[in-house]
């Protein structure tokens, strides 16, 4: 059994092909490829939709910031004016 394992051991390790990881024929698969081949695979596949739903909630997002922010200048500028009357300046 000890022959069997170093003889196991002894045969090199068994590599595909470089033209099936490099996904130089056929369609390109990222299965199984290393970090390179998938992101060249990412690069020369069609771009993803957008999402509506996505691009919605980043814009509602983004209005629900502004009026916030609005708000609070306003509530700030209240402060302020109730600051100065209080210290008796016009």
């Amino acid at each position: 059994m000890a022959k069997a394992a170093l003889a196991a051991s002894a045969a090199p390790p068994r590599r595909p092909a470089p033209a099936v990881v490099l996904a130089a024929t056929g369609p390109l698969s990222a299965h199984g490829a290393g970090p390179v081949p998938r992101r060249v695979a990412a690069l020369l596949s069609p771009p993803p939709r957008p999402r509506l739903l996505l691009l919605a909630a980043a814009v509602a997002l983004v209005a629900v910031s502004g009026v916030s922010a609005l708000e609070a200048a306003r509530d700030l500028h209240g402060l302020i004016e109730f600051a100065q009357a209080a210290a008796g300046r016009p």
